[in-house]
């Protein structure tokens, strides 16, 4: 019903078609808008995760060339291996959304 109604406004009045095809336009380039944006705060997320990781890494790198026992180093690499699937659990997480070719990082 309400569809009917824009049709006859539109048909009826020159500056109401003018609104419209404004507005049929404008639309579209907010969506772009608003996607860019939230490409890019998605970037910026996983930016921060990457270097979490590196230090994460960096960390466990530096404990195991301390290390003085292989139990201390099964720990170290339990650890690692904890924080690394929470990390890969948080991946799964933001990207479960997006199509796989959608990444443009």
């Amino acid at each position: 019903m309400t569809a009917v109604l824009i049709v006859e406004l539109v048909t009826s009045n020159d500056s109401y078609r003018t609104l419209l095809l404004f507005f049929m336009g404008i639309f579209p380039i907010g969506a772009s808008v608003i996607e860019t944006y939230v490409q890019n705060t998605a970037s910026r997320e996983l930016r921060r995760q990457y270097d979490y990781m590196y230090d994460v890494f960096r960390s466990a790198r530096d404990r195991l060339l301390q290390a003085r026992t292989e139990t201390e180093r099964r720990n170290i690499l339990a650890l690692l291996g904890r924080a690394a699937l929470a990390e890969h659990a948080e991946w799964l997480f933001l990207h479960r959304d997006r199509p796989v070719g959608s990444n443009r990082m």
